[in-house]
């Protein structure tokens, strides 16, 4: 069995940096719309269901539903985010597509 012994320094370092990194990336998400909600609402608001939504990207009709309610796939490609924005007459970040190349500021 082995023995509990106190973090080194540099342990307690590296544990702080990637805390400090996982908090950071929370932070650029929760300023950005999540998909999903802004999605739902997209289409509460222009009065289109889930089906007419999941057709316009060219999808069987329960796509769009299962993405907003159940989280799968876990994304939508940028294509399909492209279409649905052109579709409902909004920008892609209005979305909540994300640039997940681009460097948090």
């Amino acid at each position: 069995m082995r023995r509990w012994t106190e973090p080194s320094a540099s342990d307690r370092r590296r544990a702080a940096a990637v805390a400090a990194a996982a908090t950071e990336r929370r932070m650029v998400l929760r300023s950005e719309p999540c998909p999903r909600r802004a999605l739902a609402a997209a289409a509460e608001a222009g009065g289109y269901s889930h089906a007419t939504l999941s057709r316009a990207i060219g999808r069987e009709d329960g796509y769009v539903g299962r993405f907003i309610r159940d989280g799968c796939p876990l994304a939508l490609n940028p294509a399909e985010h492209q279409q649905l924005a052109d579709f409902l007459g909004l920008p892609p970040a209005r979305l909540g597509i994300r640039d997940l190349w681009r460097a948090a500021a």
